[in-house]
């Protein structure tokens, strides 16, 4: 990535997204589960994600409407850029923790 891309990346994680990580049991034992999303309105910002990383996948997050009384939805359909992969993870983490308070927070855990 590119410093610019590299900050709009943290940025975005810190703006728009989320850094969460889990507990999980399993057969091989405790581990702990996590993954970095962004969820917009938008798809061309996170298409711009998905070229800056590399990784991860978009898709659609289709939301039941609130209907107002003047009749009109007011819920909108959003996009959602989501990387599950520690891997990758930890890659956009090594890159992109000076320019998101949320990666430095959780970097630690990759």
């Amino acid at each position: 990535m590119t410093d610019a891309e590299r900050g709009y990346v943290g940025a975005m994680i810190d703006g728009e997204g989320t850094v969460h990580c889990y507990p999980i049991q399993g057969r091989r034992g405790d581990g702990l589960g996590c993954y970095i999303q962004v969820t917009n309105t938008e798809l061309e910002l996170l298409s711009a994600m998905l070229r800056a990383t590399g990784v991860g996948r978009i898709y659609l997050q289709t939301r039941a409407g609130f209907i107002g009384k003047n009749g009109i939805n007011h819920t909108k359909d959003t996009w959602v850029w989501k990387s599950l992969r520690r891997n990758d993870m930890k890659a956009i983490a090594d890159q992109c923790w000076p320019y998101s308070l949320k990666l430095q927070e959780a970097s630690h855990l990759f």
